[in-house]
């Protein structure tokens, strides 16, 4: 491995799990960074100005017009006030909005999740339907909370003014109090520890005339609909369905005050300022680089095997002294797999991989190789022999049955290939089934769609609605998991070691 690669490697392991916390109150960024720099001033609204995706054309997400998106979550600051309780945040779902949205960090887009419809409480004490959301749903930019996702925030203001701008602006938040929201991952939680624990805030518009005197959470439930919120909450976010049987998979933990959810905030949340980004990204696209040019490309001794027209002039090549460096692509493939496993996953979800608008084949490759480590991520491995992909448990030692190091072990360069070209019909099984899993987002040109470039992979969790069996509420069903017209591009030589060809 290069000088480069070994300090990219060491960089990006001290920042999986991006960097160490940073206290927000004591960092204020100067108005002349590159990116996420603009002032609030005294507007309710502003606009988003892209500098995230300026430059390095081959990482690059642009408009139709080669114009360059702005990053929802990277080109906005914070501007965290502790002493007035403000910030910016923007949105993932207006309130009152008929679809669920989510931002893909890599691309930095919004992207439909699911459609809403009327449900009735799985806890049994909300009596009235739940539809959709009574507040505005969003996430606090270039802020992680104590588990890693982006800082979630409900806030309570102009619907209007959020539904006609929340793709392409970020708004001004006063902050009122907060609440724990309990998630159970999968199935039924009967134990408390079964529950992950995460601080949401709460928040007012600013200036709003309904909420111009609203300090705290008392107050607030004085002017909304208080039973509502919270059994939106826990249903309107989706349930965990195990064969027929429904559990709850969120639940509205305790109260906190303003004081103490800012407080919490600044002590535990990973504040990514734009110098480390600057660095995470620089170290991603140098990694990004490497797998390119030194795993997928073709190596001198691949090459001149393509060339050649014969089996004899292929015999003669492998016995000679040029062929000394057999590299082919399933070795160089397994070990880079071992080398930067970590590191890769950890870029693909932060840091955009390729641009679709640069290099159509890189852009491909890397969708294929970035499914088989999310695979990997979601606990399944790759059965060499059998040529199919498992669940790869976890043993009574607390370790997955399959380590790292023996990841493709086994497989030669037929079950690499198959190993990529199974790994999409694979993911879209485990869709079917409302597994957690991925889906590829490309232009998102539905009626009811963002209609916004994304070419990334999206998380599609396991969490599902009560009316999901209902199809003209199922969005899920109108969105495939891969474009079909998309295949993996074989990297095996077909010829044998006389040189013959081979299938």
């Amino acid at each position: 491995m290069s000088k480069n690669l070994k300090k990219t490697k060491g960089l990006l392991i001290s920042l999986c799990f991006l960097i160490s916390c940073t206290q927000i109150g004591k960092h204020k960024e100067s108005s002349n960074q590159d990116f996420g720099s603009n002032s609030l001033e005294d507007a309710i609204v502003s606009r988003i100005v892209p500098r995230w995706f300026s430059g390095h054309k081959e990482f690059t997400l642009r408009h139709s017009s080669g114009q360059g998106v702005p990053h929802m979550f990277y080109d906005v600051s914070p501007d965290i006030d502790i002493n007035k309780f403000t910030l910016n945040f923007v949105v993932t779902t207006p309130e009152g909005s008929p679809f669920s949205y989510n931002i893909d960090l890599a691309s930095g887009q919004h992207v439909v999740n699911k459609a809403y419809c009327v449900q009735n409480d799985i806890w049994k004490q909300f009596s009235e339907g739940i539809f959709t959301p009574p507040f505005t749903m969003g996430i606090v930019p270039k802020i992680l909370d104590q588990i890693g996702d982006p800082q979630k925030i409900i806030v309570f203001g102009d619907q209007k003014n959020y539904e006609n701008n929340f793709t392409s602006n970020y708004f001004d938040a006063r902050i009122v109090g907060g609440f724990i929201e309990q998630v159970c991952p999968i199935g039924g939680c009967f134990k408390d520890k079964e529950w992950k624990s995460r601080i949401v805030l709460i928040g007012v518009q600013k200036d709003h005339e309904k909420f111009h005197k609203v300090e705290t959470i008392t107050e607030l439930k004085k002017v909304v609909n208080w039973p509502l919120v919270e059994a939106f909450i826990e249903n309107g976010q989706g349930i965990n369905r195990v064969v027929t049987n429904t559990y709850p998979a969120f639940r509205f933990g305790a109260l906190i005050t303003k004081e103490q959810a800012l407080r919490y905030l600044d002590k535990n949340s990973v504040y990514l300022k734009n110098n480390k980004l600057l660095g995470m990204r620089k170290s991603c696209h140098r990694l990004y680089n490497h797998i390119w040019n030194k795993v997928y490309k073709d190596s001198p001794y691949e090459t001149q095997m393509k060339s050649l027209k014969t089996a004899r002039e292929r015999l003669s090549f492998i016995k000679s002294e040029k062929s000394l460096n057999k590299s082919l692509f399933y070795k160089r493939f397994k070990k880079a797999f071992i080398d930067y496993n970590t590191e890769y996953k950890t870029c693909l979800h932060f840091i955009y991989p390729s641009s679709i608008n640069d290099n159509i084949e890189r852009h491909w490759f890397f969708s294929y190789y970035s499914a088989v480590h999310l695979l990997h991520e979601l606990e399944y491995s790759f059965d060499c022999n059998r040529g199919i992909w498992i669940k790869n448990v976890i043993g009574s030692n607390g370790k997955r049955i399959i380590s790292l190091g023996n990841e493709f072990k086994k497989c030669n360069a037929r079950m690499i290939d198959s190993a990529f070209e199974l790994g999409i019909p694979f993911m879209d099984s485990l869709r079917k089934k409302n597994y957690q899993s991925y889906r590829y987002v490309d232009y998102d040109s539905r009626s009811f769609g963002t209609h916004k470039k994304v070419y990334s992979w999206v998380l599609d969790d396991n969490k599902v609605f009560s009316c999901d069996e209902e199809p003209e509420f199922n969005v899920q069903m109108g969105m495939k998991t891969f474009p079909k017209d998309v295949s993996w591009k074989r990297k095996r030589l077909k010829f044998n070691s006389k040189g013959q060809s081979i299938k």
